[in-house]
Protein backbone atom coordinates (compact mmCIF):
# COMPACT_ATOMS: atom_id res chain seq x y z
CA UNK A 1 0.00 0.00 0.00
CA UNK A 2 1.09 3.56 -0.66
CA UNK A 3 2.12 5.56 2.39
CA UNK A 4 -0.37 8.14 3.66
CA UNK A 5 0.64 11.60 2.42
CA UNK A 6 3.13 10.30 -0.18
CA UNK A 7 3.22 11.97 -3.63
CA UNK A 8 2.44 8.59 -5.23
CA UNK A 9 -0.71 8.21 -3.15
CA UNK A 10 -1.82 11.75 -3.97
CA UNK A 11 -1.30 11.03 -7.68
CA UNK A 12 -3.66 8.02 -7.52
CA UNK A 13 -6.29 9.57 -5.26
CA UNK A 14 -9.77 10.13 -6.66
CA UNK A 15 -10.63 13.78 -7.29
CA UNK A 16 -12.90 15.37 -4.68
CA UNK A 17 -15.83 15.63 -7.13
CA UNK A 18 -16.06 11.84 -7.32
CA UNK A 19 -15.08 11.60 -10.98
CA UNK A 20 -12.38 9.37 -12.42
CA UNK A 21 -8.78 10.04 -11.37
CA UNK A 22 -6.96 12.58 -13.58
CA UNK A 23 -5.06 10.93 -16.42
CA UNK A 24 -7.04 7.67 -16.19
CA UNK A 25 -8.85 6.13 -19.16
CA UNK A 26 -12.13 7.16 -17.53
CA UNK A 27 -10.98 10.78 -17.34
CA UNK A 28 -9.87 10.75 -20.98
CA UNK A 29 -13.22 9.30 -22.13
CA UNK A 30 -15.10 11.76 -19.93
CA UNK A 31 -13.19 14.71 -21.42
CA UNK A 32 -13.68 13.43 -24.96
CA UNK A 33 -17.42 13.00 -24.49
CA UNK A 34 -17.72 16.47 -22.93
CA UNK A 35 -15.82 18.10 -25.82
CA UNK A 36 -17.86 16.23 -28.46
CA UNK A 37 -21.10 17.15 -26.71
CA UNK A 38 -20.17 20.85 -26.62
CA UNK A 39 -19.20 20.79 -30.31
CA UNK A 40 -22.35 18.97 -31.44
CA UNK A 41 -24.59 21.25 -29.40
CA UNK A 42 -22.76 24.30 -30.75
CA UNK A 43 -23.31 23.15 -34.34
CA UNK A 44 -26.95 22.26 -33.67
CA UNK A 45 -27.51 25.37 -31.56
CA UNK A 46 -28.99 23.15 -28.85
CA UNK A 47 -27.18 24.12 -25.63
CA UNK A 48 -27.06 21.38 -22.99
CA UNK A 49 -29.04 18.89 -25.10
CA UNK A 50 -28.14 15.26 -24.36
CA UNK A 51 -25.99 13.58 -27.00
CA UNK A 52 -24.90 10.25 -25.54
CA UNK A 53 -27.08 7.21 -24.92
CA UNK A 54 -27.94 6.96 -21.22
CA UNK A 55 -26.98 3.91 -19.21
CA UNK A 56 -24.79 2.63 -22.01
CA UNK A 57 -22.53 -0.19 -20.88
CA UNK A 58 -18.95 0.35 -21.99
CA UNK A 59 -16.76 -2.73 -22.12
CA UNK A 60 -13.07 -3.35 -22.69
CA UNK A 61 -12.55 -6.07 -25.30
CA UNK A 62 -9.98 -8.49 -23.93
CA UNK A 63 -9.45 -11.07 -26.64
CA UNK A 64 -9.73 -11.99 -30.31
CA UNK A 65 -12.70 -14.30 -29.72
CA UNK A 66 -14.61 -11.60 -27.89
CA UNK A 67 -13.74 -9.09 -30.62
CA UNK A 68 -15.09 -11.49 -33.28
CA UNK A 69 -18.32 -11.96 -31.32
CA UNK A 70 -18.80 -8.20 -31.02
CA UNK A 71 -18.02 -7.67 -34.71
CA UNK A 72 -20.70 -10.23 -35.59
CA UNK A 73 -23.17 -8.46 -33.32
CA UNK A 74 -22.47 -5.06 -34.94
CA UNK A 75 -22.68 -6.58 -38.43
CA UNK A 76 -25.86 -8.63 -37.85
CA UNK A 77 -27.81 -6.52 -35.38
CA UNK A 78 -29.47 -4.10 -37.88
CA UNK A 79 -31.15 -7.06 -39.59
CA UNK A 80 -32.82 -7.93 -36.27
CA UNK A 81 -34.47 -4.51 -35.81
CA UNK A 82 -37.80 -5.74 -37.17
CA UNK A 83 -38.02 -8.24 -34.30
CA UNK A 84 -36.17 -6.25 -31.63
CA UNK A 85 -38.23 -5.85 -28.47
CA UNK A 86 -36.82 -2.29 -28.16
CA UNK A 87 -38.42 -1.41 -31.51
CA UNK A 88 -41.88 0.05 -30.77
CA UNK A 89 -43.12 -1.05 -34.21
CA UNK A 90 -41.86 -4.63 -33.95
CA UNK A 91 -44.46 -7.37 -34.18
CA UNK A 92 -42.58 -10.56 -33.41
CA UNK A 93 -44.19 -13.85 -34.39
CA UNK A 94 -43.86 -17.01 -32.27
CA UNK A 95 -40.50 -17.94 -33.88
CA UNK A 96 -39.07 -14.52 -33.09
CA UNK A 97 -40.43 -14.65 -29.55
CA UNK A 98 -38.72 -18.02 -29.08
CA UNK A 99 -35.49 -16.47 -30.44
CA UNK A 100 -35.54 -13.74 -27.78
CA UNK A 101 -36.37 -16.21 -25.03
CA UNK A 102 -33.47 -18.47 -26.09
CA UNK A 103 -31.15 -15.47 -26.24
CA UNK A 104 -32.05 -14.49 -22.67
CA UNK A 105 -31.19 -17.99 -21.46
CA UNK A 106 -27.74 -17.94 -23.08
CA UNK A 107 -26.69 -14.43 -22.01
Amino acid sequence: PLQEGSPERAQHAAPPQGGPPPGSLGAVVRGYKAAVTRRINSLRRTPKAPVWQRNYYEHVIRGERELDRIRAYVRDNPARWAIDRENPRARPDSTETAFWQALEVTT
